[in-house]
């Protein structure tokens, strides 16, 4: 069942990569599986806060970015480049885009869905 639920998984991240859109486009996709692909305007680890999340964030700088990638504490370790270079870099990360407090984000689970 595992295995089976991994392909599924790759298989819609990779389907995914098909249609790619920007961040902007991001808010008119909620719960779709999707490639967004923008500049990365800032990127913040808040050691200090429950779960230890890093906000990679598109769009402008916080608090008027458009779409946020985000990578929970656990799963930083998986992602092997230090996230804080993607800064003024061209970048895609694939997954489910999802809302939370009224501006879009994926959350970054697999080093594999930055590109």
């Amino acid at each position: 069942m595992k295995q089976f639920l991994l392909i599924a998984l790759l298989f819609s991240v990779s389907s995914s990569q098909a249609q790619k859109i920007t961040p902007e486009e991001a808010k008119n996709h909620i719960g779709d599986s999707l490639t967004v692909c923008g500049k990365v305007f800032g990127v913040y680890q808040s050691k200090n806060s429950k779960g230890q999340p890093t906000y990679i964030n598109f769009g402008a700088k916080y608090p008027k970015h458009v779409f946020t990638a985000l990578v929970w504490g656990t799963d930083r370790k998986k992602i092997s480049l230090p996230l804080e270079e993607l800064v003024n870099k061209e970048i895609c990360v694939c997954g489910r885009i999802t809302l939370n407090k009224e501006k879009p984000e994926v959350i970054i689970n697999e080093a594999f869905q930055i590109q």
